[in-house]
């Protein structure tokens, strides 16, 4: 399933609470035949120890407790392609060549794309993706 998050620019990485989140924004582009203006936020879990990040070729993995790192990678960012797969995995590509990975987890959900409307999807605990319209 892609995520309607294409054309979003990065515009926070914080931690609130317990989660990491990163904020997206979006300029008006077209998603799904429509003008999309709205902010979303992707909180993906502490207990996600690491985001798989590849650029050039090379990938690593980040551990979420490493928030400088995190927002160095992702600062003004530009999302091209948001997919999540039936097995609650989430890629994210990013217009300066970066790719986010990350995975469903059994015992918690892993990551949780919302808007001012509410839940759109998550990585389901013990894998599977969730979605809402």
């Amino acid at each position: 399933m892609m995520l309607p998050i294409i054309g979003g620019r990065v515009t926070a990485v914080r931690t609130p609470s317990d989660d990491l989140e990163v904020d997206i924004e979006f300029h008006p582009d077209k998603v799904k035949g429509e003008r999309c203006e709205e902010r979303y936020v992707l909180s993906l879990s502490t207990k996600t120890a690491v985001v798989r990040c590849e650029r050039d070729g090379v990938e690593r993995e980040v551990p979420t407790s490493q928030l400088a790192e995190l927002e160095r990678l992702l600062a003004q960012q530009v999302v091209n392609r948001a997919e999540a797969t039936q097995d609650g995995s989430l890629t994210l590509e990013f217009s300066g060549g970066l790719r986010v990975s990350v995975a469903p987890a059994e015992d918690f959900e892993a990551w949780e794309l919302t808007s001012h409307k509410g839940i759109v999807a998550l990585a389901s605990a013990g894998g599977g993706l969730a979605t809402w319209s």
